[in-house]
């Protein structure tokens, strides 16, 4: 998606979208009085020997009306509404009787002449003014870059002026260039694990046409914060890997021995393997069948009974060894009093669970004990793996977690780390949802991880585990739960599950999601349900996602469907100074994205005035190192909230603000915002 550069700067809200591709003529056999007409032009603002014909050029009127709801001494904010279009005659000219109140017009940008723009797009004309003339350009040069996940691409006059003109994108070719991590660029991808490993970013060639004057650019798609799976995924998605190759690449990730950081979870891959097993188990191609047996052999041999181990059993209390923990015994292995720690964490998850309500893991059939396994090594931290893995529903699992000095357990103090806790509470909760449903399928796989990760949020009550990936979601927030990219964003949904546990019910309705998984299609159903069974009030799911919203994103229709609708959820690019207003029904919230790069250290102040009704405000700072933080009001007076940015520009090079109306009342969402820059 293309980034709006030149943000208007008006004191009038005004919907630009709407009616811009509506042809409403001023109708000339209406015989109203001529003096009631009001008349404007469009003009030809640079002195060229070659004269364009302005005809056709649409001008769309709106009603504007004083909100008398602001009260502010030194501002006056329109609320405005469409009417009706009229059109220019070679020279520019156009008239038409104006609404009875206040108007503006809006020069639509469809209507342009070919390779022109103009400097602004709205004014406002109080009734009795002349209508200020609008000069069009010429486009002299456009310039185009990738700039925090969007193409920003910005139109200029020859004397400088920045104008306004229509932007599409098309691909150039579809071809790649790999950047290694050694510096060396590569056209042709290789299908490896070491391969994939050290790439940096992938980029591609696109051209960028502004109303018929075109330049290229590159999309770079940075992988440097990619864990292996997201890499594997992201090249899937741009058709780099075929789906057999990206299974077979999964198989390596899932296998490899590794000291570094890597998957936080094995279970959603695991899955999704087999998935893809019982879908091609009877194709007879030559290139599917070398990526099944491949699958195969991970789904049966990569499990803890092949283990060479040692053994402890855990009493979860009153003599009942319900668990079985499998560790590599001898030189190397843990010892006495850091397995006594691991034990006491296995006892400790297993009754947060149980207190609070949940099913025991199941154990496989025949089985006595529920068996963990302590591995050294392996790319990913854990995973909860079914062995019944063909039943849809009350599958048996064991748990695999990486057992590293240093990262899961201290030496020196011999015990576990948060990390192991959190690690260990997050494979049980996807042990723990098998005995109610196994694998709700691939497009709700931001479910299982999500909640998963709540799970070990909850119990450890250990942010650092989990910020990294929630902030890298928050970068993300306009796209749908099943469009993100990779694992480490589905990680950090867990700030929906978070949200309702904090504002609808705690425990019990993450637990009632959970039980409704058993009888539901997809997630958004479940998480409806759910909520239906705890709180018998089918609003209050759209209440809990706009107080998430506040932070988050627009989640009107996130508990229903969050395909259909998902295009509401995008924010709006706005400059500062610069004052509008925000209106809405119940539930909805809108974004609102300021950026500026500047050497030069800048003061951004955000300014939001209740009118009316029940509303909140939230503020999302990003930092040019990538992290994300959370912002409180600086000041709050009665129906005023003021948010205060230092170092804006330098250090923080993007905000996001949230306006909510939380509220089961209609059209009491009625905000005014206004930013200043010093």
């Amino acid at each position: 998606m293309i980034k709006k550069c030149f943000s208007i700067i008006l004191v009038l809200a005004v919907c630009l979208q709407m009616g811009s591709n509506i042809c409403i003529g001023y109708a000339e056999e209406n015989k109203a009085d001529k003096a009631m007409l009001v008349k404007g032009k469009v003009y030809q603002a640079e002195k060229t020997k070659e004269k364009i014909s302005l005809a056709g050029i649409e001008i769309q009127v709106f009603s504007s009306e004083l909100d008398k709801n602001v009260d502010t001494a030194d501002l006056e904010i329109y609320n405005s509404t469409y009417e009706f279009s009229v059109f220019c005659d070679a020279d520019g000219n156009y008239a038409f009787i104006p609404p009875s109140k206040d108007y503006a017009i809006a020069v639509s940008l469809t209507s342009l002449p070919e390779k022109t723009g103009i400097a602004e797009t709205v004014s406002l004309v109080k009734q009795g003014d002349k209508i200020a003339d609008i000069g069009l350009y010429s486009i002299a040069h456009i310039t185009a870059e990738y700039d925090e996940g969007q193409m920003v691409a910005r139109a200029y006059a020859a004397d400088g002026t920045g104008i306004y003109a229509l932007c599409n994108e098309s691909e150039k070719n579809t071809s790649f260039h790999y950047l290694m991590k050694d510096g060396v660029s590569l056209k042709n991808a290789v299908v490896s694990i070491e391969y994939i490993k050290n790439i940096e970013s992938i980029s591609r060639e696109i051209q960028i046409e502004m109303n018929g004057v075109c330049t290229e650019a590159s999309y770079v798609y940075a992988l440097n914060k990619m864990d292996l799976s997201e890499r594997i995924d992201l090249l899937y998605r741009l058709n780099v890997l075929s789906e057999e190759e990206k299974m077979s690449l999964y198989c390596d990730a899932i296998t490899l021995i590794s000291e570094k950081s890597g998957l936080t979870c094995g279970t959603s891959l695991i899955q999704e393997l087999e998935d893809y097993y019982n879908k091609n188990k009877d194709v007879k191609d030559d290139n599917v069948s070398t990526t099944m047996t491949k699958i195969d052999n991970v789904l049966r041999s990569h499990v803890g009974p092949y283990l060479q181990e040692g053994l402890i059993n855990v009493d979860v209390g009153s003599g009942n060894y319900y668990y079985q923990i499998h560790y590599e015994a001898g030189t190397g292995g843990p010892n006495a009093a850091v397995l006594a720690s691991v034990v006491t964490a296995v006892r400790d998850v297993h009754n947060f669970f149980i207190t609070n309500g949940f099913h025991a893991p199941k154990k496989p059939s025949k089985e006595e004990y529920y068996h963990i396994y302590l591995i050294s090594g392996y790319e990913y931290y854990g995973a909860a793996i079914p062995q019944e893995y063909r039943l849809k529903t009350t599958a048996a699992s064991y748990i695999d977690l990486r057992f590293n000095t240093g990262e899961q357990y201290n030496s020196n103090t011999n015990s576990v780390t948060s990390l192991f806790k959190f690690t260990l509470a997050h494979e049980m909760y996807h042990a723990i949802s098998f005995t109610y449903r196994y694998n709700m399928g691939s497009e709700d796989k931001w479910f299982d991880e999500s909640f998963a990760s709540w799970a070990g949020l909850r119990y450890t009550g250990d942010s650092a585990s989990i910020a990294g990936y929630i902030n890298r979601y928050l970068v993300n927030t306009s796209i749908s739960p099943q469009d993100l990219s990779g694992e480490s964003a589905s990680y950090g949904l867990c700030v929906y599950a978070l949200t309702l546990d904090e504002y609808n019910g705690g425990i019990p309705t993450i637990r009632a999601i959970l039980e409704a998984t058993e009888d539901t299609a997809n997630a958004y159903t479940a998480i409806q349900n759910g909520i239906e069974q705890v709180k018998q009030s089918y609003t209050l799911a759209g209440e809990a996602f706009n107080y998430c919203s506040l932070y988050i994103c627009k989640p009107t229709e996130f508990y229903t469907t969050a395909t259909s609708a998902w295009g509401i959820a995008s924010y709006t690019i706005r400059s500062a100074p610069d004052t509008y207003t925000v209106t809405g029904d119940s539930f909805t919230s809108s974004r609102y994205v300021y950026t500026l790069n500047s050497s030069t250290a800048k003061k951004l102040s955000i300014s939001v005035r209740r009118n009316a009704g029940v509303s909140g405000t939230g503020l999302v700072r990003n930092k040019k190192d990538g992290t994300t933080e959370v912002v409180a009001p600086t000041a709050t007076a009665n129906d005023l909230t003021i948010y205060i940015i230092n170092n804006y520009g330098t250090t923080y090079n993007s905000v996001i603000l949230s306006v909510v109306n939380g509220s089961t009342n209609s059209d009491n969402l009625n905000c005014t915002v206004s930013s200043a820059l010093n």
